[in-house]
């Protein structure tokens, strides 16, 4: 994990997006811009845009559309299905080429207008309450630049959300101290250390000029360009967490959980816990690394069902130069509670 400063925004400059269509009556200063990147998820798509549309918020706020899919034009199709005059402006743009995921999702900040700005997967929802109340923390916190909300999973093969009461009330009062009255804990890279809590760039509200000033995200970091942001975001920057629910992250057919990405991700891992343990929390945490990763595993195959056989995991062990343990959730969070990592 390279921590130095990188312009990202350079390297698909070449590439030109077009406007293809413009929907409703355009604001000229939006406070918000909700950028929906896409590529080749119509069937989703459709309810996606929905949900930015129908935010309850009574301030300036625009809707961005940006394909990544030059020559399908699927999504061309669901703009047009869309209301002439929807209730906020929607913005539909077509890349020259496909520039990768997070070289679109450059393309967004760049072509947002809004003084903030949020991602919105082609995958993923936001409730409608979602800019309403994460403003009304931004309002009263004007040392905040970055805010993510809470967004439980969302499964779109079965059309419900995948919430168990028992396991939400544990999880629940396993955290909910940590949060002050208002509902805010400050990120840090004492916090992140163990883990992406704030998972994917969904239900993210980020001041533009920051992310420009930044350099944006790095593609060579897929599939954890998103959390290496985060990190960077917070080392120079305010950025908070939400305890409120306000999105839903869509599960179903995803380049994240397919095992190629994964293990892309553990080696990515591997340099990460190397690069914050050297400087940026303790240097002595790094005796975690086994357990964190055993614990990673875990969870995807409990989130996802995916298992990894012995090779892989001999290989794995191999990578981090360490046996892997059980995987043990309690045995972190009483490490995290008597050495700071809240």
């Amino acid at each position: 994990m390279d921590l130095s400063h990188r312009d990202a925004f350079v390297d698909f400059a070449h590439v030109g997006s077009t406007l293809k269509a413009m929907l409703g009556r355009d604001v000229d200063a939006p406070l918000v811009t909700i950028a929906i990147p896409t590529f080749r998820r119509p069937d989703k798509l459709v309810e996606v845009v929905k949900s930015a549309i129908a935010q309850d918020f009574d301030r300036p706020v625009e809707i961005i559309i940006v394909d990544n899919d030059p020559e399908d034009g699927a999504a061309r199709a669901i703009v047009d299905s869309l209301p002439a005059d929807p209730a906020r402006p929607v913005r539909y743009y077509v890349n020259d080429q496909n520039i990768g995921m997070f070289g679109n999702w450059n393309r967004c900040i760049e072509l947002a207008r809004g003084s903030w700005v949020t991602i919105l997967n082609d995958d993923d929802l936001l409730r409608p309450h979602f800019l309403k109340q994460s403003f009304r923390v931004l309002d009263r916190r004007t040392d905040i630049d970055g805010l993510v909300c809470r967004k439980p999973p969302y499964n779109w093969d079965t059309r419900r959300v995948e919430e168990k009461p028992i396991r939400e009330a544990v999880k629940w009062l396993a955290f909910r101290w940590r949060f002050d009255r208002r509902n805010l804990l400050r990120a840090t890279p004492r916090t992140l250390f163990f883990g992406n809590e704030l998972d994917n760039g969904l239900g993210f509200l980020f001041k533009k000029e920051i992310a420009v000033a930044m350099g944006g995200y790095r593609p060579e970091e897929f599939p954890a360009a998103d959390f290496f942001f985060y990190i960077r975001f917070c080392l120079e920057h305010n950025l908070y967490w939400f305890n409120k629910k306000l999105a839903y992250l869509g599960i179903g057919e995803n380049e994240s959980i397919r095992r190629s990405t994964i293990t892309t991700s553990l080696n990515l891992g591997n340099d990460y816990y190397r690069t914050m343990t050297s400087g940026y929390v303790p240097a002595s945490w790094i005796k975690l690394q086994p357990q964190l990763t055993a614990n990673q595993l875990e969870a995807y195959r409990l989130k996802f069902g995916v298992t990894f056989d012995q090779e892989e995991r001999d290989a794995i062990e191999t990578m981090i130069g360490a046996p892997l343990p059980p995987p043990s959730f309690g045995k972190v969070r009483r490490f995290r509670l008597f050495h700071g990592g809240y």
